[in-house]
């Protein structure tokens, strides 16, 4: 018997396709998708990024805000204050639910608004509870929200799974949107296997497209204003 050639045999390649879909259905995904996870998974581990210079990361610590006896807002305003006149081209806020407490506005939510406006460069984030079926919902939004959202977008063919549709947008921060120099949405998309490997650029909500928080700071650090980001659904952005 030639050992050499056992891999050609149907028996060993009927093998093989069993025990591949056996330990992919205990993934909850096809062979084909676990394979190509797989694949890109291990790409990725072998990719070394290096920070951008002119990228500065600044972590609101809750230690740190109670040696100071600081809300996170207050903290936010001192930095956003520090920033201004030292001429950054623009700054962006991943998480404004800290300090929340009901729906009334605070004097720190005020503070807060007034350095945002007065900054004039500040990109905040939005989040928006998704439809389960991915189907698409139709919201009221008001203009000031709709005036942030992406103005030119390409008619969606109807078999296509995108864009991802939102069906409710929290609104803790809505009363500092119009002070905004920008937002973008912080959804984060997971595969069956509890894995985050694509995101969502853009978010449909009330037949308006909303960018995601990269694709809005990228096209800032480009010079490419909102009213320039053009989509063509499955296509390119």
């Amino acid at each position: 018997m030639n050992l050499g050639a056992i891999w050609k045999t149907d028996w060993f390649i009927g093998s093989m396709l069993t025990i591949l879909c056996l330990f992919t259905l205990q993934h909850e995904t096809s062979p084909l998708s676990y394979l190509e996870n797989s694949i890109y998974d291990t790409s990725t581990q072998h990719q070394a990024s290096t920070m951008n210079d002119a990228i500065a990361i600044i972590n609101i610590h809750q230690t740190s805000l109670i040696q100071n006896q600081l809300t996170a807002k207050q903290a936010l305003v001192f930095i956003i204050n520090a920033l201004t006149p030292a001429n950054t081209r623009f700054v962006a806020i991943t998480d404004l639910t800290i300090d929340s407490k009901g729906t009334s506005i605070s004097s720190d939510d005020t503070k807060l608004t007034h350095a945002i406006q007065h900054a004039g460069n500040i990109v905040l984030p939005i989040h928006f509870d998704l439809s389960t079926d991915n189907t698409l919902v139709i919201n009221t939004i008001s203009p000031q929200l709709k005036s942030l959202a992406l103005q030119h977008a390409a008619p969606q063919p109807v078999h296509l799974d995108n864009p991802v549709h939102a069906v409710h947008i929290h609104t803790d921060t809505q009363h500092m949107i119009q002070a905004a120099a920008g937002i973008g949405h912080t959804n984060i998309i997971t595969d069956a296997d509890g894995i985050t490997r694509h995101a969502s650029l853009t978010m449909l909500y009330g037949q308006a497209y909303f960018p995601s928080l990269p694709l809005i700071l990228a096209a800032n650090a480009l010079n490419i204003s909102r009213s320039d980001i053009r989509i063509n659904m499955d296509n390119s952005i």
